[in-house]
């Protein structure tokens, strides 16, 4: 059987039209809270020195025991260029950052009551790191930032071990944060 059709028309009396106007600013409002909270903003890169547009950034050599501390700290170089457009493709770029870990060291930084040991450690991580024109090797910029980061012991060494190695990642985070401010700081005279 067939539904019997409403005498006034299809739904009843006829609605006034929706004006698109309000749902259009909405839209638009809600385009530009999306995007100012994924930290997108619309603003010119910093400059670096000697208009340097991009940068190549090799393993920085390692005067530590700690073994990969000019890889890790090469690579969190390169994340922070890259995500200011800097970063060099394979065809390299006009100027090379080269640097040096010159050193990396723990120690106990607390030592709870009841605790055997220590319950918390820090690492101190110093870089030296050189802004050079490709080709030719002109100093632009030298930098040398020393930061510290502390980590908690675990219940065991390996625990410890890791916690350890996660301090060292978010560090070398920070590090190379702190010098690419240093990098695009206007030079002072």
């Amino acid at each position: 059987m067939r539904a019997a059709a409403h005498p006034e028309g299809r739904r009843g009396a006829q609605q006034p039209a929706m004006c698109a106007f309000p749902a259009v600013v909405l839209m638009g409002m809600g385009l530009c809270l999306a995007l100012s909270g994924c930290g997108y903003h619309l603003s010119a890169r910093p400059a670096l020195p000697g208009g340097v547009d991009f940068v190549s950034i090799p393993v920085l050599e390692n005067d530590t025991p700690e073994n990969e501390a000019g890889v890790v700290m090469a690579t969190a170089l390169s994340r922070r260029a890259e995500a200011e457009g800097r970063l060099a493709g394979r065809a390299g770029g006009d100027a090379r950052l080269v640097g040096r870990v010159e050193f990396v060291r723990a120690s106990a930084a607390a030592f709870p009551s009841g605790v055997r040991g220590a319950g918390m450690y820090a690492l101190t991580l110093r870089v030296r790191l050189r802004l050079m024109t490709e080709p030719g090797g002109a100093l632009l910029k030298e930098v040398v930032v020393t930061e510290r980061e502390p980590y908690l012991a675990g219940r065991d060494p390996e625990e410890t071990e890791a916690h350890r190695r996660l301090a060292f990642e978010r560090l070398c985070a920070r590090v190379a944060d702190e010098a690419w401010s240093h990098l695009t700081a206007p030079i002072q005279d």
